[in-house]
C-alpha cells in the first residue's frame, strides 16, 4: 500500500511537481500518463519534457507550456 500523499502544483506557468507518484505509465512529447496514490493522471500537451523522477519519494517534474487567456 502507498503511503505517499498526493499533490500537484504549477509553478510559473511552465513547471508542473507532482507528489505521491506510484509509477510513470507512459510518456512522450504529447501525453504523460501517470499513476498517483489517488489515481490517474493524464497529461497532453505540445513538447512535454520530464526533468526529474524520484521513484524513491514518488516524485516527479514536468516542463510545460500554458496559455492563459482573459
Amino acid at each position: 500500500m502507498n503511503t505517499h500523499t498526493h499533490s500537484v502544483s504549477i509553478v510559473d506557468r511552465n513547471v508542473i511537481n507532482i507528489t505521491g507518484v506510484i509509477k510513470v505509465e507512459n510518456f512522450d512529447k504529447t501525453e504523460f500518463l501517470i499513476e498517483s496514490s489517488l489515481g490517474f493522471i493524464n497529461i497532453k500537451g505540445e513538447n512535454l519534457e520530464m526533468i526529474k523522477l524520484d521513484t524513491l519519494d514518488g516524485n516527479v517534474i514536468l516542463v510545460i507550456f500554458l496559455l492563459y487567456s482573459n
